[in-house]
């Protein structure tokens, strides 16, 4: 239990960087900007990442005292994926990486807001890494599949994920070829969409690899959901 509960924190501990990095970078902007409309933007977006680290530590203490609870609630598309790609985009730009955001579906759909944030920042940044310093495209897809479950789909054109290591790519600490991370993202990310009562899938080919989600929806969706473990 306390190994598990190690392996947790580490791996948010390794998700933390992101956010971070997106605060820092915007405080120094805010600094130098004098247009007050482009100051509350910036803070506003300074405000999304503070937030994203509050609901960090309280998945992290949930967890810790063995409460898997998701909070699944009705959540716009558009928005929730515009905001994720305007928080990538600066880091990716400064990595020769271009993002594309291809949306489907463009309305509401039902899932745990917070964690499925860092699902998706997960595999983008799994997907910049596995790009590399050349730079290159990353795409994120939302759309339905055929049962009505909530599909997306984070699409890279790195060299691929070599055999060796496909079948353990989603267990913790198995990582290949990067220059940072330790392992963590992918067993998070499988993790998380587990407690949403999907799944994860890869498909991967040298220049284009696919992480493809599935959240299945509900009709009573909007309901907590989960309890306590161990």
């Amino acid at each position: 239990r306390l190994s598990t509960v190690g392996q947790f924190l580490a791996g948010v501990l390794h998700d933390i960087k992101s956010p971070m990095t997106i605060i820092s970078g915007n405080v120094e902007l805010m600094a130098e900007e004098e247009d007050i409309e482009k100051r509350r933007m910036i803070k506003e977006r300074i405000q999304r990442q503070v937030q994203r680290l509050a609901s960090m530590t309280r998945e992290t203490l949930a967890f810790a005292r063995g409460d898997r609870t998701l909070w699944v609630r009705k959540v716009y598309l558009h928005r929730f994926f515009d905001e994720l790609a305007e928080s990538f985009r600066e880091d990716l730009g400064s990595k020769n990486i271009k993002l594309e955001l291809e949306l489907e579906d463009k309305g509401v759909a039902y899932f745990d807001e917070h964690k499925m944030q860092r699902v998706v920042h997960n595999l983008v940044r799994n997907a910049a890494e596995a790009i590399g310093p050349s730079g290159g495209r990353c795409i994120i897809r939302a759309l339905r599949d055929e049962s009505g479950a909530l599909v997306v789909e984070v699409e890279d054109d790195g060299p691929g994920i070599p055999e060796s290591i496909r079948d353990r790519m989603f267990e913790s600490f198995a990582s290949h070829g990067k220059a940072t991370g330790i392992g963590l993202g992918l067993a998070v990310v499988k993790s998380l969409v587990e407690d949403h009562g999907g799944f994860v899938r890869v498909e991967s080919e040298p220049g284009r690899t696919v992480f493809r989600v599935s959240i299945p929806q509900r009709v009573d969706a909007e309901r907590e959901v989960g309890g306590r473990t161990g």
